[in-house]
């Protein structure tokens, strides 16, 4: 599980990746700690997507893949979070 220091240290990294607006947290289902996903856009407005990826530290690269791939759709294809996925 990331917390503490290595969940802020991740949080940090994770922006400098994909820029502002992005935040990740754990969350539970179905007896697993999976990854919650959620962007706020400039009108303050959210987007939220649950990843089936372990939030975990050792899972932090593929969080970041991950999270790249959907803000790239997002993009491309102008639509939210939930959307892109």
């Amino acid at each position: 599980m990331l917390s503490g220091a290595v969940l802020k240290q991740f949080r940090t990294y994770l922006k400098s990746q994909v820029g502002h607006g992005w935040s990740v947290e754990g969350r539970k289902s179905k007896g697993r700690l999976l990854t919650r996903v959620s962007f706020r856009q400039l009108t303050c407005e959210r987007s939220v997507v649950l990843l089936d990826i372990d939030f975990h530290i050792k899972n932090q690269d593929d969080i970041v893949r991950t999270v790249k791939k959907l803000s790239n759709l997002m993009r491309q294809r102008n639509v939210d979070l939930a959307k892109a996925n």
